[in-house]
């Protein structure tokens, strides 16, 4: 899911354009829920909240929240335990 993030300084990739980036995130986190790929999901939303906080931690939370959701449904407890830490860490900022 990294090859979804903006391009990196010394990485030779082109800045991608923050709006298709999370797009791109939000897409595979939906093909991922609906193929079955719960691991992958968490990923993916977790990478969409990262770049959802620019816009707000409530944009932020609901990503997270999905990935709480999508991690308690499938009994994932390391996805569950990192939703809730950055879930907690939004809140205490």
């Amino acid at each position: 899911y990294l090859a979804l993030l903006p391009g990196l300084p010394g990485t030779g990739r082109p800045p991608r354009d923050p709006v298709e980036t999370e797009q791109a995130v939000q897409k595979a986190a939906e093909t991922a829920e609906a193929e079955g790929l719960p691991v992958v999901a968490c990923q993916a939303w977790q990478l969409l909240a990262l770049l959802r906080r620019e816009e707000g931690f409530d944009a932020a939370d609901a990503a997270l929240e999905r990935m709480l959701s999508i991690s308690t449904e499938h009994a994932l407890p390391v996805w569950r335990v990192e939703a809730l830490v950055r879930l907690g860490a939004n809140a205490f900022m």
